[in-house]
């Protein structure tokens, strides 16, 4: 059955009290009062054990509640602690479930983990016995919870787990939370669903919740409490010797085993601790903070140099092997650097091992592709002002369209003096079709322009608009790709004549209805001039149709309209647009010298697509960073300061058909201190030359630059559990 029985109760195998066998060694007083809770409750049941335990007591005389102090750990205690414990599990003696004697459920539950007990009062000794216990670690979701829920999971779970001892009989519920004993007699209508189900599983027991405070529920306390602990593999050590300058024996005796991830043979990482240079000053240097022990590995001649902190040992990793060891801890998910540098500190030790997970993180090219972090948002630029009318139009096409008449696009312009729209519907878009409508509508009309902004459609990019432009002895500006912020009074006015055209008509009969629309746009006041487009052009407002009122003016000579005319038009001065975005201007201050950029992918992209593409490298850069001209895939494009954002490379990581990049790159193996040692790092960022930002990057003599200062080596912290504060990787350099 499972069980050792004897004459004075029933024993059950380790697997049955697994949960005080799992009763971590107390790092703090906090732990070391639950663990001396949980053995008092059976000391009874112990001999000596005021005698035992007596040099664990000594570290709580004149503690405070909840004290974080670590515990000292010397020969005398860990001694007692490992004898107590021995007696602790021995004195768990299982009593015999009698059908009459009464049963109680304990429980509590904490942070972490729940925790319970079932006890049989024995009439004999007058106190309870132990029939078996309970112990779980909550899930992500139930940690959540809020105390209420925490604690009644913990009595629900209990419960199921002994619910073979307990259903057909009245039993009661011990709890140190007083707000469970009046949930069995309120409504609970309104509670949550999950809640309700859980009070619908008590109600088939009979049971009496009855409150018991923390400092008499020290068992279930206790196991609710139990740390987690995470061994992947045990490898047999031994000690073989402990330099003086390293660390005392008497601080890691009775340590037998450790946990050691097998990412690597232990052959391999003695032989490569061996050669390791760094690892030869850190020995030589009595005054290091970071204290190795030296391992031998078994009963062979090989030793480990590890680092020791109470029960957990970490070994020392060689400068060959820490790219490796990041790398892989990294590359599973690509947590953030503070994630990935908790994970790799919990199993390794060496020096400078924050800033080498940090650097490793920023040159992560799959994180930096795939990970959206904040935007540029460059100062707005400015367009001229015009002068006079017609100097500067802005054309754009819209579609495609339900088809109507024949027509399915929409061919765009606006004046940017005086916001004049033409719009003209297209059956196709092809560059002579565009060619034709601009010059028909415009050209024959207002004459031909000094500017003309336009995207870089392909009707726009072609050697047909190009000659156009070139006959008409105008200026062509292109806006950059994906950005249609740069011709933002054409496409904010689609926005109007969309709208427009949609509450005027049925959707196949836009055509019919475009001049009309126009019409009233043309005759609409613009708030920023306070007039109308129609006023801006022929100096008086039209008449449209439902106007009853004629002005009835007297007729003036020609000669005497004529300079009136004149007169008005020269009054009429350009109004400059207002911006319409509040947001606060922001560039990336790495855009001024960086080699290489990421440019950001369509919004339309397919799922799991990266949003970043890259590392581009940038030929061209604008004064104000408003815009770069990079070689994208071996094409020249320009793309807006928007839709780009540093990339941060290593030299392996730069496409090989690029030329040498100008920058100053340093070799792992290479990079030393100011004193001579040499400190790891995981690759060298690279760190662009300085040049005019409005002249080509030169791609044929790399220059040299002095390398950053870097700090004095720090040594990595102890592997206990810890909270960690946002700014943990930027903690103060050790000197």
């Amino acid at each position: 059955m499972g069980y050792s029985i004897s004459s004075a109760g029933y024993k059950s195998l380790p697997s049955k009290v697994q949960a005080l066998v799992d009763f971590l060694k107390p790092e703090t007083i906090c732990q070391l009062l639950r663990f001396l809770g949980m053995l008092n409750f059976y000391r009874t049941s112990i001999p000596h054990l005021a005698e035992v335990s007596a040099p664990l007591y000594e570290q709580i005389k004149k503690v405070k509640k909840k004290d974080k102090t670590p515990v000292v750990w010397d020969d005398r205690r860990e001694s007692a602690y490992v004898k107590v414990k021995k007696a602790l599990v021995d004195a768990s003696l299982l009593a015999f479930p009698d059908r009459d004697g009464k049963i109680r459920v304990v429980t509590d539950a904490s942070d972490l983990a729940m925790g319970g007990a079932l006890e049989q009062f024995d009439p004999v000794v007058k106190s309870w016995k132990p029939l078996t216990f309970y112990s779980k670690k909550f899930d992500s979701a139930q940690q959540k919870y809020s105390t209420f829920d925490r604690e009644l999971t913990a009595v629900v779970s209990t419960i199921k787990s002994f619910q073979y001892y307990l259903e057909g009989r009245s039993f009661q519920v011990c709890t140190d939370h007083r707000p469970l004993l009046y949930t069995m007699k309120q409504s609970h209508e309104k509670a949550l669903a999950r809640r309700q189900r859980q009070l619908e599983y008590l109600s088939q027991f009979d049971i009496k919740f009855v409150y018991l405070p923390g400092q008499d529920n020290s068992v279930a306390d206790a196991l609710s409490r139990i740390d987690s602990l995470v061994s992947p593999s045990t490898l047999d050590l031994s000690f073989d010797s402990v330099d003086n300058n390293l660390g005392r024996q008497s601080d890691i005796s009775e340590v037998q085993t450790f946990s050691f991830p097998t990412l690597f043979k232990c052959e391999e990482l003695s032989n490569l601790q061996a050669e390791d240079e760094p690892l030869k000053k850190i020995l030589a240097d009595p005054s290091h903070e970071l204290k190795l022990v030296k391992l031998r590995l078994g009963n062979s001649d090989r030793y480990l140099y590890c680092n020791v902190q109470g029960n957990i040992i970490r070994p020392y990793v060689p400068l060959v092997l820490r790219i490796k060891i990041i790398k892989l801890y990294h590359s599973a998910a690509h947590t953030s650097a503070r994630i990935t540098y908790r994970a790799v500190r919990e199993k390794y030790v060496w020096p400078n091992m924050s800033r080498d997970v940090t650097e490793f993180c920023k040159t992560c090219l799959a994180c930096q592709c795939s990970k959206i972090s904040r935007g540029n948002k460059p100062p707005l630029g400015k367009f001229i002002t015009p002068d006079a009318r017609f100097q500067h139009v802005h054309i754009d096409l819209v579609g495609p369209l339900p088809e109507s008449q024949g027509f399915t696009y929409l061919f765009t312009m606006i004046d940017r003096f005086s916001r004049w729209p033409e719009a003209v519907p297209l059956r196709d878009i092809s560059a002579k079709t565009v060619v034709r409508a601009f010059f028909d509508n415009w050209v024959s009309r207002f004459g031909a322009p000094l500017r003309i902004t336009t995207d870089q459609g392909r009707q726009f990019e072609g050697g047909v608009f190009r000659e156009f432009v070139s006959l008409l002895g105008a200026q062509h500006i292109h806006t950059t790709p994906y950005h249609p912020a740069g011709n933002g009074m054409i496409e904010r006015w689609h926005r109007r004549v969309k709208s427009s055209l949609m509450a005027a008509v049925d959707r196949s009969d836009w055509s019919l209805a475009l001049l009309s629309v126009l019409l009233g746009l043309r005759v609409a006041i613009v708030c920023e001039s306070d007039s109308s487009p129609a006023q801006m052009i022929y100096g008086n407002a039209l008449r449209i149709p439902g106007d009853l009122c004629v002005n009835n003016q007297p007729i003036i000579d020609r000669r005497e309209f004529h300079n009136e005319l004149r007169s008005f038009m020269n009054s009429v001065s350009a109004v400059p647009t207002r911006p319409r975005d509040s947001r606060k201007p922001f560039v990336f201050r790495d855009l001024k010298n960086c080699s290489h950029v990421l440019r950001a992918t369509p919004k339309n992209k397919a799922s799991l697509i990266p949003p970043f593409t890259g590392p581009h490298r940038i030929i061209k850069r604008q004064k104000h960073l408003k815009y770069f001209l990079i070689d994208y895939n071996g094409k020249e494009i320009t793309v807006s300061a928007d839709s780009v954002k540093p990339a941060f490379v290593v030299q392996e990581d730069v496409p090989p058909s690029e030329p040498p990049v100008p920058v100053c790159v340093e070799r792992l193996e290479n990079v030393r201190t100011s004193s001579g040692g040499e400190v790891p790092l995981p690759s060298s960022v690279l760190t662009p030359t300085r040049h005019d930002v409005v002249d080509k990057v030169p791609v044929n003599v790399p220059a040299a630059l002095p390398s950053p200062p870097i700090a004095a080596p720090a040594v990595t912290g102890p592997a206990r559990r810890v909270k960690f504060v946002p700014n943990i990787l930027r903690r103060r350099r050790v000197e």
